[in-house]
């Protein structure tokens, strides 16, 4: 949305078909897979090539998060009935889709300090375009609002509503990835402490900077369960 309406390069390079930032990355991909040194599929039939690069553009385009939560419903279906069928098209290009996202999701699935470094990099990020929408006069979205956020919240809402049930989806599907899912809630857990440890001023002097520098690990041990 914010590069729509700043008008930015990306938006008029790639925002006839929606998904700017996507489309973005498959053109760079597709490029970078041309150059003669890393072209992994310099064997392959023009045939195969072209159905490769259709399915590449599929699988990115999945990661955009309007088109992950339309797939949910139905790879949720297919995993709950248990009729996943590997020789079915359909069927494993929505699996190859969860996987990305999945993928793209895998630092929740760190323990907890891998995790809170990697939300402190997001976050930085999302403060920056927040800075730079209200220098348009655009009203930032409250996760992109560093005077706004509170990062605790927003991670057990972001767990709740998106990762969780990627990785629950894909557990069901591939039994072996059932660990993450328990490290995930874990991870949940410790933003709760720390949520509740905040409102309750039981961590006094909290702000934004202190937690993406580490101030409050120190509270939970290694393995990201809360210490009691």
């Amino acid at each position: 949305m914010f590069q729509r309406l700043s008008g930015s390069a990306l938006a008029s390079l790639y925002g006839t078909n929606g998904s700017i930032l996507e489309n973005h990355h498959i053109d760079h991909t597709i490029r970078i897979l041309r150059i003669k040194q890393c072209d992994i599929f310099v064997n392959l039939t023009a045939t195969d090539d072209q159905r490769v690069m259709r399915l590449l553009r599929q699988i990115i385009l999945a990661t955009d998060l309007e088109n992950h939560v339309q797939l949910v419903p139905k790879i949720r279906a297919l995993a709950s009935r248990g009729s996943y069928d590997p020789s079915n098209v359909e069927h494993h290009l929505q699996l190859l889709s969860i996987l990305v996202t999945a993928s793209d999701l895998s630092d929740q699935c760190k323990p907890w300090v891998n995790t809170r470094v990697a939300a402190s990099l997001i976050y930085k990020e999302f403060f920056h375009q927040g800075d730079s929408e209200k220098s348009l006069d655009i009203k930032p979205t409250h996760s992109m609002d560093r005077h706004k956020a509170f990062i605790p919240d927003l991670q057990i809402s972001f767990l709740d509503s998106i990762v969780l049930p990627c990785f629950q989806i894909l557990s069901d599907l591939i039994p072996e990835c059932a660990l993450t899912v328990e490290t995930i809630k874990n991870n949940r857990q410790v933003w709760l402490t720390l949520s509740n440890a905040v409102k309750s001023n039981r961590i006094p002097n909290y702000t934004t900077d202190r937690l993406f520098a580490g101030q409050f690990d120190h509270f939970f041990d290694s393995t990201s369960v809360p210490r009691s």
